[in-house]
């Protein structure tokens, strides 16, 4: 069993041990904090400039026959085609014998067209940057 002095030291050596714990768990948090915070405002950043190319896409679209940079188009056809068949026979015995035979057939033939307008940015043509079909906007990065 350990004198009074012994465990005396046994503590404080226990209490460093556990202060010394808590400084570096400290230190970590704070420098993981710092780091958050740096990695925001560099989202901040990038969302400002990805505003600005909206809004400036934005403007080129609203006077798309005034616009002077180069445009493609792009055509996209599919063909869809459904054929049913339905043969149906009924056969009734009483006095007479009926035998009902009915066919059917339908063919549907869908054709979509759809056209993509490419924008170019800086009145350059070597990457499209934006492609602008009826409904949507799609954003392709291209360094």
């Amino acid at each position: 069993m350990p004198s009074s002095g012994q465990t005396a030291n046994i503590f404080m050596i226990t209490i460093g041990i556990i202060g010394v714990f808590g400084i570096i768990t400290f230190a970590l948090a704070a420098a993981t904090l710092g780091t958050l915070n740096k990695r925001y405002s560099n989202l901040d950043q990038d969302a400002d400039i990805v505003m600005g190319l909206v809004r400036e896409i934005n403007a080129r679209l609203s006077s798309i026959g005034e616009t002077s940079e180069p445009s493609t188009a792009q055509s996209t056809t599919t063909t869809t085609e459904t054929t049913t068949t339905t043969t149906t026979a009924t056969t009734t015995t009483t006095e007479t014998t009926t035998t009902t035979t009915t066919a059917t057939t339908t063919t549907t033939e869908t054709t979509t067209t759809t056209t993509t307008r490419c924008i170019y940015l800086n009145n350059s043509a070597e990457n499209c940057f934006f492609k602008q079909s009826a409904k949507h906007i799609f954003f392709q990065y291209a360094v």
